[in-house]
């Protein structure tokens, strides 16, 4: 099974960080979700971070560096999850690729449902920097 390169923005803004809820079509559909995406041949994570992000969301961000890297295996796909801290330099954030999207206290994340390859990544943004 091929392991799909994602990275994805942990994006700041007075205390809170932006997620977006997957659209219900999509494979993991109706999860909440840090924007970002598949990396593209030739792209770097950073390259990957701020492009995704600027299509998804409308924020044009700059990535502060790696939060960490997780390793995940789902039944038919597996994934290396990229995770970046980043802070918003342009724009307001939108819907744009996903149906909505809030800016949410780290200690408010348990109350959404993301992916499971996020929990690892979840524990670590709301342990205090």
């Amino acid at each position: 099974m091929a392991c799909e390169l994602i990275a994805v923005g942990v994006i700041w803004r007075e205390g809170k960080v932006l997620i977006g809820k997957r659209p219900a079509h999509v494979r993991l559909g109706g999860l909440w979700e840090f924007p970002g995406g598949k990396l593209q041949p030739g792209e770097t994570p950073e390259q990957c971070v701020r492009r995704e992000v600027l299509e998804e969301v409308g924020l044009v961000v700059e990535v502060l560096g790696e939060l960490m890297t997780v390793q995940h295996d789902y039944p038919d796909f597996s994934i290396r999850l990229g995770a970046y801290h980043c802070r918003a330099e342009q724009g307001e954030a939108q819907a744009l690729a996903c149906d909505v999207v809030e800016w949410v206290s780290p200690d408010a994340l348990e109350r959404y449902t993301f992916p499971e390859a996020n929990r690892v990544l979840l524990e670590a943004i709301k342990l205090p920097s």
